[in-house]
């Protein structure tokens, strides 16, 4: 935040939602936060010199009213605030103030960022955990216990055996994503790995009660439930095996467990269309479809080769019934000078910052709906287009339009003041109308509808550099419109 003060920041909002990707460096921080406290403990009752001088540092400090162990945590106090903050703020802010759109982004953003700080703690543990089976397994065991093998939803003593088997055995099974690892205690600490099996051969069948064919008097105090393999279902028994826990919680939990790493692996609608499987995404990565983090450190979201799509799992079915008619309607407006389709808040900042004041341009959000971003003074407001069923689309309630072209004519010939008093303009200057023109090196095929295709020595008109497409630029070919790569294309000077 104090590196916030000495750059061209607007307003509050602004230091949140341009700094938002710095604030990921609080996930690892709140992840390592009991590992560095738990250290420090045992490096000052191991070293008594050690020990004293953290003391006459926290005297020196603030005569020990807070000491280093609790100085540690205030980052993480700190992080947890901003929303509460953000909140407050929001309540404070009159309505029709253009600052209020841009408090909602950013409280938004910082939601955002809040669950994915607490989603890396949880994926660090798990990763501890993980790491600490693969230390305990033996040396001879013919797999590795690593995070391919999805996050661990449970784990328990239970008693298995397979259908022909007459005993069942103690083990202790861990449900991860993929697959169910079973090993065998050999002595304190050490693990004999056993077998494990792939969850998505599998399906599970509650059993109401323990078959009369088993005889040993533990097996009928247990609860079981049973893993079919998929391609038994004709009649064969021998893959199958029977689960048995020590209450009937345990066993709902140990079935839900599961259900959950098979929706994993083969989530609901993933089938309708494109081929979507289980992907671990850099940090600072986004759903293509939410616009969202992706939280976590591993399989946070699904990737699909097919469509090129990065995505959440809940985003799935949106991914793939996305449409058509949503693409079509963003490529129809791509012929009106104004419109830049999917542009971040704070690209749209620095592509108007230089402009005059009356400049303008309408861009799609990170939720999926528009905004306006216009040059007024020496600043960039920016407005949230407000859409409803009743009201297509409007910025407020005395005035609605039926697109958003209409909504553009209206304000270039009407000043906002009689909405937003402070806001003293009109719609002046659309940002794409001043061009640059471009000469295609190389030949570019379009992949999506919102894409311009060209061939080598065609003339291109660039009207958007800056974009919400790294490395893309925008332009026009005749009378088709659509994004290319920046590369293929060489800017003749003017």
């Amino acid at each position: 935040m104090a590196s916030c003060a000495s750059c061209d920041i607007e307003n509050i909002a602004e230091c949140f939602l341009q700094w938002k990707e710095k604030f990921l460096l609080y996930g690892e921080f709140c992840a390592q936060l009991s590992f560095a406290q738990g250290l420090l403990d045992e490096i000052c009752s191991k070293d008594e010199e050690i020990k004293n001088k953290v003391e006459e540092c926290e005297m020196a400090a603030n005569q020990r009213q807070y000491h280093l162990r609790d100085l540690l945590a205030l980052p993480v106090q700190r992080i947890m605030k901003y929303k509460l903050f953000l909140k407050k703020l929001m309540k404070k802010t009159a309505d029709d103030l253009p600052e209020k759109f841009q408090l909602q982004c950013a409280l938004d953003e910082m939601k955002d960022v809040e669950d994915y700080v607490n989603q890396v703690k949880k994926d660090t543990e798990q990763l501890r955990l993980i790491n600490a089976i693969q230390e305990c397994m033996n040396k001879s065991a013919q797999i590795s216990i690593t995070m391919e093998l999805g996050h661990i939803h449970f784990d328990s003593e239970v008693r298995i055996k397979q259908k022909n088997d007459w005993y069942s055995k103690t083990r202790h099974v861990f449900v991860f994503d993929n697959a169910i690892v079973i090993f065998k205690y050999k002595r304190a600490e050490c693990l004999t790995y056993i077998k494990n099996l792939k969850l998505s051969e599998y399906e599970v069948q509650k059993l109401a009660d323990v078959p009369k064919c088993w005889t040993q008097h533990e097996e009928q105090l247990l609860y079981p439930f049973e893993l079919v393999k998929k391609t038994d279902l004709d009649g064969k028994q021998s893959a199958s095996y029977y689960l048995m826990l020590k209450t009937d919680n345990l066993r709902e939990k140990c079935i839900r467990a599961i259900e959950t790493a098979q929706e994993n692996i083969c989530p609901k609608y993933a089938e309708d269309g494109g081929d979507y499987f289980m992907h671990t995404f850099d940090k600072g990565a986004v759903c293509d479809i939410c616009k969202k983090l992706f939280k976590g450190v591993f399989y946070q979201g699904y990737f699909c080769d097919v469509m090129e799509t990065a995505v959440h799992k809940e985003c799935i079915q949106k991914a793939i019934t996305s449409t058509a008619d949503g693409a079509c309607e963003n490529n129809d407006l791509m012929s009106y000078p104004w419109f830049v389709g999917e542009m971040k808040h704070s690209i749209a900042n620095k592509c108007l910052e230089d402009q005059k004041s009356g400049t303008y341009l309408i861009r799609t959000t990170s939720a999926g709906g528009y905004a306006l971003s216009l040059t007024y003074k020496s600043g960039v407001t920016h407005l949230r287009i407000k859409q409803s069923s009743k009201n297509p689309f409007y910025l407020c309630d005395t005035n609605s339009f039926g697109t958003l072209a209409e909504l553009v004519s209206y304000y270039q010939r009407h000043s906002f003041r009689e909405e937003i008093p402070k806001l003293q303009t009109t719609l002046d200057y659309a940002y794409n109308d001043v061009v640059t023109m471009g000469r295609a090196t190389y030949s570019f095929k379009a992949k999506k509808i919102n894409q311009l295709s060209f061939e080598v020595g065609d003339n291109i008109e660039i009207i958007v550099k800056q974009s919400g497409k790294p490395g893309w630029f925008k332009g026009r070919k005749g009378s088709k419109f659509g994004y290319f790569p920046s590369s293929l294309v060489a800017e003749e000077e003017r």
